[in-house]
């Protein structure tokens, strides 16, 4: 069966400087939803205003649908003053072109006692989209768990029998509930307790939703956040995010290789890089001329258990010469890294890649280059944040959303933008001028910063 899932919509709150902020995705707001087309969408803004803060809330996103405990840091990204913050996302899953939902998860997360973060509220539902056009069915409820004392499941009438407390079934769900608030994994999507409570669900397009969101979190969302970027520029390692397809299955992650010199990778990883590769020369010459990149196997050993490991080094090679990938500039290491993800993104539908800061280190034209490439003949999702403004003069303006100094509304596309408009433009003149309904730049005065760097350098000259 045909399936594919495509990210509609996030809004986040109580998040790092984010009260409140509400991504809709430009298919979400004009009810496309899917047209057979990629879909770009880039994230432009004043530092500090909540551009990261959607990539840290995709990589959260990512780890709840694959059943993985929350990352430890996720109480630092909560806001201080709140003791409670949710992340709520909208998906279009669509089977065969004909069976087509609008699905909701609701997430909501609540500071401990002991300095912890816990899961508190849980949400699934959905609704069909009905075959004529702008009319929908109401939502309904698939799951929910709130757990802000004792844990029960909704809707009361479909799980009923896991509140029994004389059935061994309950028991056994309660028990596997513990363990997951234990572990800081989703109640929906852990692989052990969605097993418990999934003979319950009423039909099959419920359990067919469950299991094709847990699919997309594992094999199809690829988060790519700061510190990816941190390890390059500190040319520690490079963390290879990947998706390869074969007849046999696909496979689908992120792992790093050393630049700092050899790395050691077990055979079986050394042929997928060898593929990775493969795949990525396709492209990367017909975007950095000339350029190819090559794994060279050092030498082979084998562990204390008798499995055989390879020592590899990366190298770039440009008109016969090689040179280590650790040699090369922090934007052809970044390119590098990411582009088995981004070929990904122009080929599935169903592939959707957020990525932090996509413009450090990649030349201004190449990068219009590329999006104009990736929206033009893509068929998946790409997200990105970015400072260089090239983008804003080869996207639509439906596909540029900009932040705003207002926390309880952090993100805004700006308004009555036509055809002709040079939307770079336009957003430096609305900076300068103003004239948006929401303002998107605290401004900053060039006199004062003049002063302010003046008065730094004398400030302990007395002491």
């Amino acid at each position: 069966m045909n399936t594919i899932v495509r990210m509609q919509s996030m809004t986040i709150k109580n998040i790092k400087n984010v009260k409140s902020g509400v991504a809709d995705f430009p298919s979400y707001k004009n009810e496309t939803y899917f047209d057979g087309n990629s879909e770009i969408l880039g994230l432009y803004g004043q530092n500090g205003s909540g551009k990261t803060t959607l990539i840290n809330m995709a990589g959260i996103l990512k780890r709840i649908l694959s059943g993985d405990a929350l990352p430890d840091n996720t109480i630092e990204l909560m806001d201080c003053n709140e003791q409670e913050s949710g992340l709520d996302c909208v998906f279009y899953i669509e089977k065969n072109k004909t069976d087509r939902h609008l699905v909701y998860y609701q997430l909501a997360l609540q500071k401990t006692i002991d300095s912890q973060v816990k899961i508190i509220e849980e949400r699934l539902s959905y609704k069909k989209l009905n075959e004529i056009e702008g009319k929908r069915k109401t939502r309904k409820l698939i799951v929910g768990f709130d757990c802000k004392k004792a844990i029960t499941v909704k809707p009361k009438d479909k799980f009923k029998d896991l509140e029994n407390r004389n059935m061994t079934r309950s028991l056994s769900f309660k028990i596997a509930m513990a363990l997951g608030a234990e572990r800081k994994t989703s109640y929906v999507f852990s692989p052990e307790i969605s097993k418990k409570y999934s003979s319950y669900l009423k039909d099959d397009t419920e359990a067919m939703i469950i299991e094709d969101l847990k699919t997309f979190g594992h094999r199809s969302l690829c988060v790519i956040e700061n510190e990816r970027l941190g390890s390059i520029l500190m040319n520690i390692l490079i963390p290879f995010s990947f998706r390869i397809d074969t007849k046999y299955g696909s496979a689908q992650g992120e792992y790093p290789i050393a630049l700092t010199g050899d790395t050691l990778i077990r055979e079986e990883e050394y042929a997928l890089t060898k593929k990775i590769i493969q795949q990525i020369n396709v492209v990367l010459s017909k975007i950095v001329p000339e350029l190819q990149l090559e794994v060279l196997e050092k030498s082979s050993e084998y562990s204390k258990n008798g499995e055989k490991k390879i020592r590899v080094e990366l190298v770039t090679v440009r008109n016969g010469r090689k040179v280590s990938l650790k040699n090369e500039s922090d934007g052809i290491v970044k390119i590098i890294s990411i582009l088995s993800s981004l070929i990904a993104v122009y080929n599935r539908p169903s592939y959707c890649m957020f990525v932090d800061e996509l413009d450090s280190g990649i030349f201004e034209f190449l990068l219009g280059e590329i999006l104009k490439v990736m929206s033009e003949g893509g068929k998946g999702q790409l997200i990105f944040t970015s400072h260089n403004l090239r983008p804003l003069e080869v996207l639509n303006a439906n596909n540029i959303l900009f932040t705003t100094s207002n926390p309880e509304k952090r993100y805004v596309y700006l308004s009555n933008i036509k055809k002709t408009n040079n939307l770079r433009d336009v957003y430096l003149r609305t900076i300068y001028m103003g004239g948006n309904d929401e303002q998107l730049y605290i401004e900053t005065d060039a006199a004062a910063m003049r002063k302010a760097f003046r008065k730094a350098d004398g400030l302990f000259k007395d002491e």
